[in-house]
């Protein structure tokens, strides 16, 4: 998912205001500061299921050498879904 910087920050925005306004956290610093981290955080995980992804490209590239005619996108997601189970990563 390619989000850019701006609908990252109105994302990170967005979930600190809510969590504030519900009550579910009561804030020690600044909202926009919390907004940063969260912004931080959402970015950082967006890159490593892009890495996840990739590297189960590559692995479903060896398969789909010597298997032609098994379905690349299911495959690839099967690949991607195993990896992120092994690696305690939340899709």
């Amino acid at each position: 998912m390619r989000l850019r910087p701006e609908q990252m920050d109105a994302l990170a925005r967005e979930i600190v205001e809510s969590l504030v306004q519900k009550g579910f956290v009561r804030p020690a610093a600044e909202e926009k500061v919390l907004q940063n981290m969260v912004a931080r955080v959402l970015m950082q995980n967006l890159e490593e299921e892009a890495a996840l992804e990739a590297e189960a490209e590559q692995m479903a590239e060896k398969y789909l050498r010597g298997n032609p005619e098994l379905d690349r996108r299911k495959l690839v997601q099967g690949i991607k879904a195993r990896l992120a189970e092994e690696r305690g990563f939340v899709l």
